[in-house]
């Protein structure tokens, strides 16, 4: 049966992709109601504080569908954050392979050593 929440499954979308989604729906509708609630909150802090997209980052913007999900359950479009259109990185030990393939977590690991500056 397709999710609960109304998240498209394409004919493209094998069994065992169903099945994920299936197994971790309890979970992604739990954190849809705590990004809903933060979308609802920065909103009612006053005129202009409009959300109009959501970026996903981190490992777990690599689940398949994912933007997909919160598209529909948010009514916003969603994207995963590709970190080298917004951030100049001057990686000269890794490939570009490595850095295309580690972008969705680069993010997360900038941020944590932005911390080590401000200190």
């Amino acid at each position: 049966p397709p999710p609960s929440s109304g998240v498209p499954m394409s004919v493209e979308a094998d069994e065992d992709q169903q099945r994920v989604f299936q197994a971790i729906m309890p979970t992604l509708e739990e954190l849809n109601s705590e990004v809903r609630r933060s979308v609802e909150y920065f909103r009612s802090r006053g005129a202009g504080n409009e959300v109009e997209s959501i970026l996903l980052t981190g490992g777990g913007s690599r689940l398949g569908r994912l933007s997909e999900f919160f598209e529909v359950a948010l009514g916003l479009p969603c994207r995963v954050l590709d970190i080298r259109k917004v951030v100049q990185l001057g990686m000269r030990r890794q490939s570009d392979d490595f850095v295309r393939e580690h972008a969705a977590v680069l993010p997360v690991a900038i941020g944590t050593a932005m911390h080590a500056f401000e200190e």
